[in-house]
């Protein structure tokens, strides 16, 4: 069930002069071949696919005679790479005694002959993941790699450590599901077992009963997540996951800003309510929406306690929205969340009137980058 105020506002994005143009129907599907020509809508709407796909690869994932169970994971990534172990690493932290840390940088903890580094990159030429990578090579622990190529897979050839290969045509943001289930099959070949075949399939079979509420052909009377798009116009999106959705609000954040292009924040419950809670009370400049991510999973307290927080919102006048997820598993509350976003992300980039798929500030900085420290991506 779905609770809360949720609005359709018609975007209105501005021309090159700063003058309106005409407002953008999601209804309409020549919007999509007009505005998303490079077809984001239907990699979004292939995921639970790709899901598939990539499960089965990682199942398939022949680990050297050097390696065994490990006691403990650390994964190396950025961006949509390191977003995928976030959900592996929330759903082991229900599931395995065996704890996975993500590290987002160059600099890697102290590992041991128990730990299994994982280096993870859609193109195999992040800057972070290979100088993290190549300073642990020479080291204690298993060595892998879960790339297309590039030079992390060079670096993984010359050194004798396996990689998990994919392919997959689109946005390294848009293959969530590579970053998510073939690092989960790796994982259950090498004796940790954080999810079982039948709660994957079981999962995927959620997100896709759910999604077709979401997708195109979905009018927008019906379809949550063009109306929580259509409600952010003119508004700065925070969005807020409780308990285990917190992965799933920085996923919001990051689809927001790349997809989007727009400003986005995210926060967590019940974090917020030691600190954030206390600005509620200090009207605010620029003018924001809160979508609360509430898990199916809270116990009674957290309900009261998120119900606490909203009626404090609405006591500040802060605009604010709690959406109540459906799901019978952790991982299908993580992929149902997540694929919510994806969806809002990319109706929120055709109402401003903007291409979702290039990323043309990030690939200046990057760029840029490259110049001062020498093939960073």
């Amino acid at each position: 069930m779905y609770s809360g105020r949720a609005r359709c506002r018609a975007g209105r994005p501005m021309n090159a002069g700063g003058n309106e143009t005409a407002m953008t129907d999601l209804d309409q599907m020549d919007t999509f071949d007009r505005l998303d020509p490079t077809g984001v809508h239907r990699r979004i709407a292939a995921f639970t696919e790709d899901a598939r796909a990539a499960w089965a690869l990682g199942r398939a994932f022949e680990p050297p005679a050097s390696f065994r169970a490990p006691r403990r994971v650390v994964v190396l990534g950025m961006g949509g790479s390191a977003i995928g172990a976030d959900i592996a690493g929330t759903l082991a932290l229900r599931r395995t005694a065996v704890p996975l840390q993500v590290v987002r940088g160059s600099a890697v903890p102290p590992v041991d002959d128990e730990t299994l580094v994982i280096a993870s990159s859609h193109s195999g030429e992040t800057w972070e993941v290979l100088s993290a990578f190549e300073a642990v090579l020479a080291g204690p622990g298993m060595h892998m790699a879960i790339t297309q190529g590039g030079r992390l897979g060079e670096l993984c050839e010359g050194h004798g450590a396996p990689v998990a290969r994919y392919r997959y045509d689109g946005e390294p943001r848009a293959a969530l599901a590579y970053g998510v289930f073939l690092l989960l099959g790796v994982l259950d070949r090498l004796g940790v077992a954080v999810v079982t075949e039948d709660e994957v399939v079981a999962a995927l079979a959620e997100v896709d009963e759910q999604g077709a509420d979401w997708g195109t052909q979905s009018p927008v009377a019906g379809n949550l997540a063009k109306r929580l798009a259509g409600s952010l116009d003119g508004r700065l999106p925070v969005i807020v996951g409780d308990g285990p959705l917190q992965v799933a609000a920085l996923r919001w954040q990051n689809q927001l800003n790349e997809n989007a292009k727009r400003w986005a924040f995210h926060a967590a419950l019940p974090e917020l309510a030691h600190n954030l809670v206390e600005a509620f009370g200090r009207p605010s400049a620029v003018p924001f929406r809160l979508i609360v991510l509430e898990s199916p999973f809270g116990d009674a307290h957290s309900r009261r306690r998120n119900d606490v927080i909203l009626e404090q919102l609405a006591q500040s006048r802060v605009d604010a929205e709690r959406v109540r997820l459906e799901a019978r598993s952790a991982l299908a509350a993580l992929l149902v969340a997540c694929h919510l976003g994806d969806w809002t992300s990319l109706y929120a980039a055709l109402l401003d009137g903007v291409d979702p798929s290039p990323v043309p500030v990030l690939t200046r900085f990057k760029e840029s980058l490259a110049s001062v420290i020498g093939g960073a991506r």
